[in-house]
């Protein structure tokens, strides 16, 4: 989970190229992908599906601590390639991390400057919530 402001803006600055990502190029779209993400979530949830949230925030502030959590989660083993993430040389991933370095706090409370442009996006959220 990331805070609805700073997805958006991270999904409309990265100009994504395919199709399947259309949704990013329009603020009212990325409300409306929000809101349905959520919903489908909370469907897998009803159906008894274990899920485990991770906030960004805490990710990039605590980021050894979630991902341990993580790996818990799916039974698996921490080794220490997995603190190298972003390192295509010591990450041990078949395919090169999308991330060209660490994330950190930077990534944290950006889409705030944005606020007006993105207000679609927040009064896609609002009005899936019942205008609370």
């Amino acid at each position: 989970r990331r805070q609805p402001l700073d997805m958006a803006r991270a999904c409309y600055a990265r100009g994504f190229a395919d199709q399947t990502t259309a949704f990013s190029t329009n603020p009212a779209w990325i409300g409306s992908y929000l809101v349905n993400a959520e919903r489908l979530m909370d469907h897998w949830r009803s159906l008894g599906i274990e899920i485990l949230d991770v906030e960004f925030e805490d990710l990039v502030n605590e980021p050894e601590t979630q991902l341990r959590r993580m790996l818990g989660f799916l039974k698996l083993e921490w080794t220490d390639s997995c603190a190298a993430y972003h390192d295509p040389d010591k990450s041990n991933l078949s395919v090169p991390p999308v991330l060209h370095g660490p994330m950190d706090a930077t990534q944290i409370g950006r889409g705030e400057a944005y606020r007006e442009q993105l207000k679609p996006v927040l009064e896609a959220i609002e009005e899936a919530a019942g205008g609370d």
